[in-house]
């Protein structure tokens, strides 16, 4: 779901709406865990031609350090998460095909992964979260334990930082935030073009996820336009 076109956080979290179970599993040092040889790999899989996935994993990876011949994905670049979705197609697969067979959802955004279900199939010892397991091991990655969380119905639910209920929401502390923001702007004798900046992108993804038409995006323009009246941007 992540860095794929017609795709977003919101479509990742539409997945998993009303479950008893959401399960939360983060990869650990995604990014540097794929190696030049594993982005070269990869690229063949796909046919494409061994010299160019081989130029295109140089051209993408950077040196672990300077003694080190080991060069990896970097975080930040603009190619890593295309050449990373395309290595985790063969992880995809599997987990999808572990996922149908226990009866779960499915989605990875990035480094984010997601199974949800109204059974529960996330003992740590049980056959699932085994067979998980083995098939990230497989693909030279690991979990972080400290990010695994499962969460359950009557709690809340989040995933990619979207609360998950009976619809997909920003979180109660994003609205607060924003509105502190917003007051701030209000508040100053001139608008500071960085917070005015921070302000409408904000509000823009409060729109993705809630709508245009929703109450609580449409007060909080209004009230941004009325913070802006008769003021004038800092230089």
């Amino acid at each position: 779901m992540g860095f794929v076109y017609g795709k977003s956080v919101r479509d990742n979290a539409l997945c998993h709406l009303n479950k008893n179970y959401v399960l939360n599993l983060d990869l650990q040092d995604f990014f540097p865990s794929i190696s030049a040889r594993m982005v070269e790999q990869s690229l063949t899989r796909i046919n494409v031609e061994p010299f160019v996935a081989r130029l295109i994993a140089e051209v993408c990876t950077i040196p672990e350090d300077k003694k080190s011949n080991r060069c990896y994905l970097p975080q930040g670049a603009p190619t890593s998460p295309v050449l990373s979705n395309i290595f985790c197609k063969m992880l995809d697969q599997r987990l999808i095909g572990l996922a149908k067979r226990f009866h779960v959802d499915y989605t990875r955004y990035a480094d984010d992964m997601t199974f949800s279900s109204n059974h529960n199939v996330y003992q740590s010892d049980g056959e699932f979260m085994q067979e998980l397991q083995r098939i990230i091991m497989d693909n030279n990655l690991s979990l972080n334990p400290t990010k695994t969380r499962l969460l359950k119905r009557g709690t809340r639910q989040e995933v990619t930082g979207l609360t998950v209920g009976e619809k997909v929401n920003v979180s109660r502390t994003y609205v607060k935030n924003l509105r502190a923001l917003i007051h701030s702007i209000a508040i100053s004798p001139m608008i500071d073009n960085h917070k005015l900046n921070v302000a409408y992108g904000k509000l823009n993804y409060l729109r993705m996820i809630k709508g245009k038409s929703d109450s609580t995006y449409r007060a909080l323009c209004i009230k941004l336009n009325l913070a802006l009246r008769g003021k004038h941007i800092q230089k």
